[in-house]
């Protein structure tokens, strides 16, 4: 099984792709994509595993309002506030 990183590097690799493209795609700076794949960002590197998980390799999770979800429209959701209506 490839890394995220891998993936995230072949993604921004892509005809027609960009890191700037990748990074729009992630809601993320394209310098942020571009000191991931250098291996040097010194950020949250957990998040951005877990967009590029979610949004790219296709991993879920179980919320327990929305049920299976991707893990990047998990992170998307986490910081909202809470609302009794059916999203």
């Amino acid at each position: 099984m490839k890394s995220w990183i891998d993936v995230l590097r072949e993604e921004s690799q892509k005809p027609g792709k960009s890191q700037a493209k990748v990074a729009k795609e992630l809601k993320v700076s394209p310098a942020t994509i571009s000191l991931i794949l250098k291996e040097i960002y010194t950020g949250d590197v957990e998040r951005i595993e877990t967009l590029v998980r979610g949004k790219f390799m296709k991993e879920t999770v179980m919320c327990p309002i929305m049920a299976a979800i991707s893990k990047d429209r998990c992170l998307e959701e986490q910081p909202k506030p809470f609302s009794a209506h059916n999203p």
